[in-house]
Parts: structure tokens; sequence; C-alpha cells
């Protein structure tokens, strides 16, 4: 079902909008997504949404303080955690990555930590956002009872994505700031902070890795999408007046920004190429796109396939 959809996307020439010297379209109404709710998907107060390169699909609900795995339907396979903060415990979970499909990122922002799970769901260890100016605890920790693990008077992780060179980035609520560690989980950098400039973050909710190395965050403040090279040099702001922005997602082909009840597509270079607008009784809470290509959007109580109106 999913490559079906993705073929009636392009069917629909929904990518072919004439654009503006500004990178507006061009007197185009947006089109308009239907919102599929997949059977089983229901949740009490679900925060974020991440699909592996497998097709399965991580939902972290803040409401029961799990993470769900399913399938491509919307069936429950497993659920990680449960409300607490020992190891493999979660308090407002906010944030999922399993993009890399070996490891599962879980941004426990109650407990103000990411933890790693396998993908079988064995808890393979924590990384705990310390003070600010004692960064360099903030290690992957294996037991809680290692004095790193304890260290959490700062940072309250909403959004964790991982790159292809294992780096880990992590949207900082607390800070309001994208804060970058290594591959070997040191430290390596603070993105978007006082001193960036234009580049500075004013309310960063969501972030996404685009294929091309580039970090795009989305900040609801700003109303935009600020985007950074990997190093955390700011490059360029994508879209104005993006009131309500929740989430970004960024595939091969183009970058979406959500909104309320409607997505942005830009393209790989951050030209605006179409609006779309959703059938949702509910805002989107996030936004993810499987392996093909299909979008899915989260609402707080269920998960829905988006495909192109008839």
């Amino acid at each position: 079902m999913m490559r079906t959809v993705v073929m009636a996307f392009g069917a629909l020439g929904l990518f072919g909008a004439p654009v503006s010297g500004g990178g507006q379209a061009a007197a185009q109404p947006p089109d308009t997504l239907r919102a599929i709710p997949l059977p089983g998907a229901v949740f009490v107060d679900a925060r974020a949404l991440g699909i592996d390169p497998f097709g399965a699909m991580y939902v972290a609900d803040a409401g029961r303080d799990v993470v769900y795995a399913m399938n491509a339907r919307g069936e429950r396979l497993a659920a990680l955690g449960g409300p607490g903060s020992k190891e493999g415990a979660f308090d407002d979970p906010e944030g999922v990555d399993p993009t890399n499909g070996l490891v599962l990122y879980v941004a426990d922002a109650g407990n103000r930590r990411i933890q790693l799970f396998s993908r079988s769901g064995a808890w393979l260890g924590a990384i705990p956002l310390a003070r600010g100016g004692a960064d360099v605890s903030a290690r992957v920790t294996y037991r809680r009872q290692d004095a790193a693990a304890s260290d959490y008077a700062s940072g309250v992780p909403a959004a964790v994505a991982t790159s292809g060179a294992n780096e880990m980035f992590v949207v900082d609520r607390d800070r309001g700031v994208v804060r970058k560690w290594d591959q070997d989980r040191r430290p390596a950098g603070i993105i978007g902070d006082a001193g960036a400039g234009p580049g500075a973050l004013l309310e960063p909710v969501d972030l996404a890795l685009g294929a091309d190395g580039l970090v795009y965050v989305a900040d609801r403040q700003a109303e935009s999408l600020m985007v950074y090279d990997q190093y955390g040099t700011f490059v360029r702001s994508i879209g104005a007046g993006l009131a309500g922005l929740s989430a970004v997602v960024a595939t091969e082909e183009r970058v979406y920004a959500a909104l309320a009840r409607s997505l942005v597509a830009y393209d790989a270079g951050g030209r605006f190429e179409r609006r779309l607008e959703t059938d949702m009784d509910t805002r989107i809470v996030d936004l993810a796109a499987g392996p093909d290509g299909a979008l899915y959007a989260l609402g707080t109580q269920r998960l829905y396939l988006l495909a192109p109106s008839e």
C-alpha cells in the first residue's frame, strides 16, 4: 500500500508547482491529503514517531510512558518502558530515532537523558544531559549507580536524531539549542546558541538530518526551518510564517515542515514547492517518512497514513 501511495503522489503532480522568485507558489491552491487512521494505533498522549529502514514504526506515548513498536499496518508488536526513572523506564518520552534500524534512541525528557535500546528491545545504556559546563560526563552509562547517570541538572531532550556516521543530535528544550555528540558519545558542540548570530535558535522543537549532511531544525517561535552543516555552522533558514510548526522531515528529494494540520514541502535546495492540507481532525504532533517515501502523521491519539485525495 505504501508503494502505491508514493506513485500516486507523483501521478498527481503535487510537486510540479511553479515557483516565483520569492520562493512562493504562483497562485497555486493547496492540495488536500486524506488522513487514513491505522487500526490498532491508539494512544493516550503521543509525542513522537519514527520509522526504521525496515518499515517498523515507533511511537512515544507520554500518557503511558512507553514506546510502542508497530508494523506498517499500525499493529503493536511490543511496548518498551513504563513509568519510572530506572534503566529502561520513561518519564515523558518525547522523541524517538530508529533510523539506522539497529539501535533505538529515545528522548526521555522527564529523566533528562537519551536511552538506547536494541532492535529486539534490550536496554543498551543511557546518555544523560549533564549540567552546563560539565558536559564531559555526558557519556553512555551502563548502570544507574554510575556517577554521571544521576547528573541531570540541565538539559531536557525533546527530539533526537543520529547520522550515518553515528553522531547524535539532540534538541535541548531547557537550553533552547541543539547539542551534538560524536560517534564515541563525547560532547561535540552546541548548535544555535545565543552567539550564533542569525543562526541563533529561539524555540527548537524538532530536527532532521538530511542525506546531504545538513541539520534541519524546526524553530516554532521563529516560524521557520533553520539549516546548519554537520559542524553546526548556520547555512540558511527555510520558510517564513510557519505558524504552528511542530516537526520537520528530510528525505532524499525534499524537506517537509509539519504545521497544525498541513505540510509545506520544499525541494532539496530549500525552495518552496507545495502546501499540502490534511483532513485531520486533530493537530499534527509529528511526521515521518517510510522507507519508500510514504508519509505518516501522528496525532495525540492516532497514527495516520497520508494519501492523495481522489
